[in-house]
């Protein structure tokens, strides 16, 4: 069935039937009514402005020639015989099997585990999206070689004859079918003008019509609730392939846009966070939009009798696109890597030069050109504008350049309805290496995202009062527990249990994700021009049968250290004696060792392999607290979110441990920040942590320094430093 979108009163067809004979003063081929990708000087503006960028290109496509695919990090060798229904596991989806029958089987195995031990993404899903397609035909532009855009031929010719529209692994994910469409327009523009008759005699455009048909069907007729956290990534992408290739005349544009932001307003929070608080899913969906977004503007200079549809032109949906951009970049980290906060590993392709899955930078870049913003521009000052060279031309360029540089003097933020707080200290811009501090706390989000989250339960998960801490170029403290396309079923339990989380953990218990208690009782936040404090309070565990109250209290002070305090509360009149855990977990290039033990308290140093800072931390109270460091291999209890696609790597994991303690508990963890260059023994031997119970403060020696610190009721911070001789 075709969409609504084909529907003309001369052909009941779309795409290449009808964009073969567009408006001359609309469109700049015969194909497309709006090119994707800039003039045909793209390929030397980029060799000028990023050499190594397109080097990096041709070596991506010579690697697809060979027969090897790099699928986020991690590279396979398929042959030249490629099994389109093999999931790169341990099974084989079958070729034959519909869509219908096959959707819920898809999504009960990213949960269900083998019966061997070890877990991996089914790459098959991401392989599906063909990506390469677009490396293939940037390599043809940038050399003129004729084997990239033929090795694209073979793979068309493969993928067609294996796989049956709405059949096998190929058609199980919306978002997937979704974003296979835009890598094949994407590729094939590029390669148009010299190889579309070649296209055309294979079938192309007819195959894609019908992945058209299908998609559009699913997902804007009959829409499963299953794919809902899909939705948004493929109604962009369905509303660029109608702007772009001959759906701009056709009522769909409208119903599309108007599910699109439907979506939007439904998924996303006034501060412009994702309800599923994960900055990773949060990035997939923001470059589906940022897609979308772009051919919107390429195409208001087209004549189009539905303009008012357009996304550019929409003021609340670029203003809800503007605090996006905000979002993210605030949880960034100051290498513009964005923090392993609830990572659901779902990525979308843009043709630009990231330094990872996760490099936020060259999104931010265009978005700030889209909309000029200065202040997101000041964010991207180290790297370079390949994206907008390669898709808006020269003219962009020179009016990127002009665009003025805002520099933003707020050194933190907070997004009280996604329940994120954010600090970063004085960056001069975005960079490899950065060594600024940065800090990001879950400090408990509203209930307008508990209840938005009754409708993507697939996307809930427990991380209240989680934490990450960035120092020197390195991620210290971040999120751990491998991600949600891991084939175990223990993994994708414990991924969305507290322990995988950097929180306080009671009695080994883990409380509803859903439950009312969930929500913050309290926030606090005081800062000066020395220290940022930031606390937070819960009473989650009640839904659990536990009667406690929990606070985790940070506090900042610039450059030197960051004291986190964990107190549990008694909420009930009796004595109450609990196990409490105080977990951290680290990234696999972070290493934990014991360095001393000083009064009784044993001293970690934290170690990086890309940064010559470290970490000391000290832990502290009242009551006996134990320490154990675990360091991760096959356990799926101590693994990490991982770059690589998620696979469970080396990792540590710090746990923190009052048995039987007698309520109220608090638990000290004083995180040192050591320069590079500092000597390690030198700072052990000066270090010291103690509570004045005379005066009521913390008094903190290191250095040449003696902190006394106070924290009044309300939660305001006399913090004083005299110099002494230590």
């Amino acid at each position: 069935m075709n969409p609504e979108a084909m529907k003309t009163p001369e052909k009941k067809s779309r795409g290449g039937s009808q964009a073969s004979k567009p408006k001359k003063d609309s469109a700049p081929s015969g194909y497309f009514l709006v090119n994707f990708f800039s003039d045909g000087s793209w390929a030397d503006r980029l060799n000028q402005l990023n050499p190594g960028f397109v080097k990096n290109i041709i070596s991506r496509a010579d690697a697809i020639l060979a027969g090897e695919y790099e699928l986020n990090g991690v590279y396979f060798k398929v042959g030249e015989q490629i099994d389109w229904h093999n999931d790169f596991n341990y099974s084989r989806w079958p070729a034959a099997s519909g869509y219908k029958n096959m959707s819920a089987d898809f999504y009960d195995a990213l949960g269900a585990g083998p019966e061997k031990e070890e877990g991996i993404w089914p790459y098959g899903v991401q392989f599906a999206k063909n990506n390469e397609w677009v490396w293939l035909a940037l390599a043809c532009g940038i050399t003129g070689a004729d084997q990239y855009a033929l090795k694209i031929a073979d793979l068309f010719k493969s993928f067609a004859a294996g796989n049956e529209i709405g059949c096998g692994i190929n058609f199980m994910s919306d978002a997937v079918c979704a974003e296979r469409l835009v890598s094949w327009l994407m590729a094939f523009e590029l390669i148009e003008e010299k190889y579309g008759a070649l296209f055309n005699e294979l079938g192309f455009h007819e195959y894609f019509n019908r992945q058209f048909d299908h998609i559009y069907e699913r997902v804007v007729n009959r829409p499963q609730a299953a794919n809902r956290h899909e939705r948004i990534i493929s109604l962009s992408c369905i509303y660029g392939v109608l702007l772009q290739v001959g759906g701009r005349i056709a009522p769909a544009v409208a119903k599309v846009y108007k599910k699109l932001k439907e979506e939007v307003s439904l998924q996303f929070n006034r501060d412009g966070g994702h309800v599923s608080a994960s900055p990773a899913f949060q990035l997939a969906v923001y470059k589906s939009l940022l897609y979308a977004l772009i051919l919107s503007k390429k195409s208001r200079g087209a004549q189009s009798l539905f303009a008012p549809n357009s996304a550019f032109d929409d003021a609340e949906f670029t203003d809800a696109f503007g605090r996006m951009s905000r979002y993210l970049s605030a949880l960034a980290k100051p290498d513009g890597e964005l923090a392993n906060i609830a990572d659901y590993y779902s990525y979308f392709f843009l043709p630009f030069d990231e330094f990872s899955p996760v490099d936020l930078k060259p999104s931010l870049q265009m978005a700030s050109y889209l909309l000029m913003d200065g202040g997101l521009k000041f964010l991207t000052g180290g790297s370079k504008i390949s994206g907008i060279a390669m898709i808006f031309g020269q003219e962009a360029i020179e009016s990127y350049n002009s665009l003025q540089v805002e520099i933003s003097e707020a050194a933190s933020m907070r997004f009280a309805e996604s329940g994120y707080f954010t600090l970063t200290s004085p960056v001069n811009s975005f960079g490899r290496g950065n060594a600024a501090t940065h800090f990001v706390f879950n400090t408990g989000g509203s209930s307008r995202v508990k209840d938005t989250l009754k409708n993507l339960e697939f996307l809930a998960h427990n991380d209240l009062h989680n934490m990450i801490l960035s120092y020197g170029g390195a991620n210290f403290i971040g999120d751990a527990g491998p991600a949600l396309f891991v084939k175990n079923g223990d993994i994708g339990r414990y991924q969305k249990t507290l322990s995988a989380h950097n929180c306080v953990v009671i009695n080994k218990t883990h409380f509803d994700r859903f439950c009312e208690y969930r929500l913050p009782e309290s926030f606090r936040h005081f800062e000066d021009s020395r220290s940022c404090l930031v606390s937070s309070t819960h009473k989650a565990y009640v839904s659990a049968g536990i009667e406690a109250l929990v606070r985790r209290t940070v506090l900042l002070i610039n450059g030197d250290y960051m004291l986190v305090m964990d107190d549990v509360f008694n909420g009930r009149k009796k004595p109450s004696y609990l196990d409490i855990d105080v977990t951290f977990h680290s990234p696999p290039d972070i290493t934990v060792e014991s360095a001393s033990t000083i009064n009784n308290k044993e001293i970690l140093i934290y170690n990086s392999r890309s940064s010559e800072s470290k970490l000391l931390n000290l832990t502290y109270s009242l009551q006996k607290v134990t320490t154990a460091v675990h360091r991760a291999s096959l356990s799926p209890f101590a693994g990490w979110h991982s770059d690589a696609a998620a696979q469970t790597n080396e990792s540590a994991s710090v746990i923190h441990s009052a048995r039987f303690a007698k309520l109220p508990v608090r638990i000290y963890n004083l995180f040192y920040f050591v320069r590079p260059g500092e000597s390690v023994q030198a700072l052990l031997k000066k270090i010291k942590m103690n509570l004045n119970k005379v005066s009521a403060s913390i008094d903190i020696s290191h250095r040449d320094y003696k902190d006394s610190i106070k924290i009044n009721e309300k939660f305001e911070v006399d913090f004083k430093r005299i110099t002494v001789k230590i």
